[in-house]
């Protein structure tokens, strides 16, 4: 009778231990259910996150030969002397390619990204002169040289035609694709 006793009472804890087991395990998948819900509310994060990688990857490639026009004005117009007064200026810019190599042409000092083909008057022919070194002093800006000169009756002016090379360092560079690699480093940080 005693070892009926037993074997029943060792039952008896053996059914009370699994119902407190298969309670753990009920509450532990609740646990893991509501966990994958609040997980599935973040599936879209990784792939956002591509997305933003690749749309900054894209805007530093398409700007990478960016030129703030408004600067490259200002530097061509500050580098004329007192005299001289700009009729009209035409910018290229070459963005196909890095910069445009003219080694084979004894005229060109250096790599440019453009051109800019100017038309300047001066009131003393002898002041043609003076517009090379001028030019050629503004930041970004070298190799320049005039085509041609022409007085201009009735107006008491000179008329001088020719063109300035653009340095690759008049880019802005506000897309370099190293600053489109800098703020994922800083999310993740964050994060």
């Amino acid at each position: 009778m005693g070892v009926l006793l037993l074997t029943g009472g060792l039952c008896f804890v053996g059914f009370g231990d699994r119902v407190l087991a298969e309670a753990e395990l009920l509450a532990a998948e609740q646990d893991s259910d509501a966990l994958l819900a609040e997980l599935a509310t973040y599936s879209d994060v990784v792939r956002v996150r591509s997305d933003i990688t690749r749309t900054r990857q894209a805007i530093a490639y398409g700007m990478r030969n960016e030129v703030l026009w408004a600067d490259l004005v200002e530097r061509f117009d500050t580098a004329l002397p007192h005299f001289a007064r700009a009729e009209s200026m035409s910018i290229a810019i070459v963005f196909d390619r890095a910069v445009l190599d003219d080694a084979e042409n004894p005229f060109v000092s250096g790599e440019s990204i453009g051109e800019i083909a100017w038309v300047i008057t001066v009131p003393v022919l002898a002041q043609s002169g003076d517009l090379l070194p001028a030019v050629d002093a503004a930041d970004g800006l070298f190799d320049t040289t005039f085509t041609r000169v022409e007085r201009v009756d009735g107006e008491g002016v000179h008329r001088v035609t020719g063109s300035v090379l653009i340095d690759p360092s008049v880019r802005s560079g506000r897309f370099a694709v190293e600053d489109a690699a800098a703020p994922d480093a800083g999310e993740e940080e964050a994060a």
